[in-house]
């Protein structure tokens, strides 16, 4: 998945529905250095770029297609985070416990 983009107003609140369903799927992901990209590790969750142009897809997809250690890599590392940081179970506990904590 290549999600283009960049650090701003509008892409570092944004969070597209596809990139939970592409990392749990263990998907290469390349996406920029904003929201999400933010809490993940360039190179081991997936590509974390600053700015995801034409260029810098051009350049992923060609690294991604001609090393494919790295295409691996990529995508135990994306499972492993939707496994740690996109787990509706995990995530409902902590959403309840603060809900207790301010009354």
């Amino acid at each position: 998945l290549i999600q283009p983009g960049r650090p701003d107003r509008f892409n570092n609140y944004r969070f597209p529905c596809k990139l939970p369903e592409f990392l749990a799927m263990g998907k290469p992901v390349v996406l920029p250095a904003t929201n999400i990209g933010l809490v993940m590790e360039n190179q081991k969750d997936a590509l974390v770029l600053p700015v995801v142009d034409a260029v810098n897809i051009v350049n992923s997809v060609e690294k991604l297609l001609t090393v494919s250690s790295l295409s691996e890599k990529l995508s135990e590392g994306a499972i492993n985070f939707a496994k740690t940081h996109l787990n509706w179970q995990k995530n409902t506990e902590l959403l309840k416990s603060f809900y207790k904590e301010i009354g």
